[in-house]
């Protein structure tokens, strides 16, 4: 039985021979969707997900079906997932505040490397948001970077605090800074980014 690929809905005719594995249809697809600013978002191998750095490298196939979205919409899938984290991490933050000044410092020092970990894909996305506001032209590409940056020096100085067992500059900067940094990144969020990726959920 000959293989077949179907890109969202539709059958895919290979020039030349088709790909034989798996791999070679991943390559081939992202290769040609990338020019057009395309992403894949799913790839299924005969009904199960797959990925190139997934264990299962399978070699042979009946149907591969792919599904895309485009860049913006994955950048809106990005912020929306932000938002969805954004009160539980803040709240996290104000509770580390507290408990710094409340527990032995040897005993909350774990807890305040966990939290400072749990903001790293915040800080990673608002890198990639600067980079492609700038790349785009988008109204908020300053603020983003501006908060990029402000978040970074905060972050940096709780590190120091970590280090130093500061437990008083730690809940200072946990506190009130950072916190205060956290409002103001999630409102731009809100307010300016997602809407103009078009990707408002009418269910918010």
């Amino acid at each position: 039985m000959s293989s077949k690929v179907i890109l969202d809905g539709e059958t895919v005719t290979f020039e030349g021979p088709s790909p034989s594995t798996c791999g070679e249809v991943w390559t081939l697809l992202e290769d040609h969707l990338g020019q057009a600013g395309i992403l894949i978002d799913r790839f299924l191998v005969d009904g199960v997900a797959w990925s190139p750095d997934s264990e299962n490298n399978q070699v042979v196939y009946s149907i591969i079906e792919v599904f895309t979205v485009t860049f913006e919409q994955n950048v809106a899938h990005i912020v929306e997932a932000l938002l969805k984290e954004g009160e539980e991490l803040q709240e996290q933050w104000k509770l580390g505040a507290s408990k710094s000044l409340s527990k032995p410092w040897s005993q909350f020092q774990p807890e305040a490397v966990r939290i400072l970990n749990e903001t790293q894909p915040l800080v990673q996305s608002i890198g990639l948001l600067a980079e492609y506001s700038k790349q785009n032209q988008k109204q908020w590409s300053n603020e983003i970077s501006r908060l990029g940056e402000k978040i970074n020096v905060v972050l940096s100085s709780l590190m120091d605090a970590i280090e130093a067992g500061d437990c008083v500059t730690f809940s200072d900067f946990a506190g009130s800074k950072l916190c205060a940094t956290l409002a103001e990144v999630y409102k731009l969020l809100s307010i300016a980014v997602l809407p103009s990726l078009g990707e408002l959920r009418a269910d918010g």
